[in-house]
């Protein structure tokens, strides 16, 4: 069975459908531009969290457009939530709910970093990050709150005897110590101690003290300290090595703000309440 319908309007009729049909097209197409303005503060691929965080303030400043932050989206809505209808546990509508985006940065120790809520403090890179980049990032040692540690360095503590010995078939048995750290003046310094076949050498970043013991038993004496140099033993030319004490030298120039001295070399024999004092005995054969 067909139905013909036919509708005899008048021609003011089609003019105010035509006008409502405009108006409807209008409001489709001025919603989509409006989604769109909205869309450009959302999120992308390549942004971090916080990056994307950082994006809340300009969304919300649009009229009508609210910052998902579960979602990290930036849509069309009202103080309620989305216009879409769609789930939003954390909306922020009008800016005064966007979250503070930490300045991690801007911080350069660990105590000022590790007090900032969102910040971490990365030990291994000697910098402040944010909690979410610290796990992405290779670093070691991280510092979330305070205290901050003296030392980021564990301490292997031995009880007993350390023996380095060489292995028959493959050698080794080296002692071998580096170092860098800050001296009293905040300058960075080395150290290292070597302890192999051919060489010993210590290079300290400050002082060096040798010190005997000392002894309170009945006619008893301080210990001593011998420094022996090597002979040369070959009856063919043998020679015996050198010993050498060398004070440092002073580089400082008036012209720079001062002159510098040279070093001394000090050498002094022990006194003696009762009886001689020791003597510094210096020969040559």
């Amino acid at each position: 069975m067909n139905i013909l319908i036919n509708l005899h309007c008048r021609p003011q009729t089609f003019r105010m459908i035509g006008a409502v049909l405009s108006l409807l097209l209008l409001s489709k197409v001025a919603l989509a531009v409006k989604a769109d303005a909205c869309s450009q503060f959302s999120s992308s691929e390549t942004d971090s969290y916080w990056d994307a965080i950082g994006r809340c303030d300009s969304c919300t400043a649009l009229s009508n457009c609210g910052f998902c932050v579960s979602t990290l989206k930036c849509i069309d809505g009202l103080e309620s939530g989305p216009t879409d209808g769609s789930p939003c546990p954390a909306w922020s509508f009008g800016g005064s709910d966007c979250p503070v985006v930490p300045n991690c940065g801007d911080y350069v120790d660990c105590s000022s970093c590790a007090s900032q809520e969102q910040c971490a403090w990365c030990a291994s890179d000697n910098l402040c990050t944010t909690m979410s980049e610290a796990f992405s990032k290779d670093c070691r040692g991280l510092v979330f709150e305070l205290p901050c540690p003296a030392n980021f360095v564990a301490d292997n503590v031995i009880v007993g005897n350390l023996i380095i010995r060489s292995d028959p078939t493959f050698g080794g048995g080296e002692l071998n110590v580096q170092g860098r750290s800050l001296n009293s003046d905040g300058e960075e310094v080395e150290y290292s101690m070597k302890l192999n076949s051919s060489t010993f050498s210590v290079a300290s970043a400050g002082n060096v003290q040798f010190s005997a013991g000392d002894t309170s038993s009945f006619r008893g004496s301080g210990g001593n300290i011998t420094f022996s140099v090597g002979s040369g033993l070959n009856p063919q030319g043998g020679s015996g090595g050198s010993f050498k004490i060398r004070a440092g030298d002073g580089y400082g120039q008036q012209r720079f703000g001062g002159s510098g001295s040279g070093g001394n070399v000090e050498a002094k024999a022990g006194n003696a309440i009762q009886g001689s004092g020791g003597s510094i005995d210096m020969r040559c054969w």
